[in-house]
């Protein structure tokens, strides 16, 4: 029984490391495409209205 219980805390552990690692990972992307956005952002024309053309698509959406 002993055995048993710690081989699920061993087993919890694990899971929780490879938790860990895919939340690190998102984390990782999230700060990427946190910087991304603020690069497009101070782009010349990012502040200008949309053409014509693209209103009526972002409207259809």
């Amino acid at each position: 029984m002993i055995q048993t219980q710690e081989r699920q805390i061993d087993d919890a552990r694990q899971t929780a490391a490879v938790l860990d690692a895919h939340i690190e990972r998102m984390q990782e992307q999230r700060r990427e495409l946190d910087a991304s956005i603020q690069a497009l952002r101070k782009k010349e024309g990012y502040d200008a209205p949309l053409s014509d053309f693209l209103g009526d698509v972002f409207d259809s959406l």
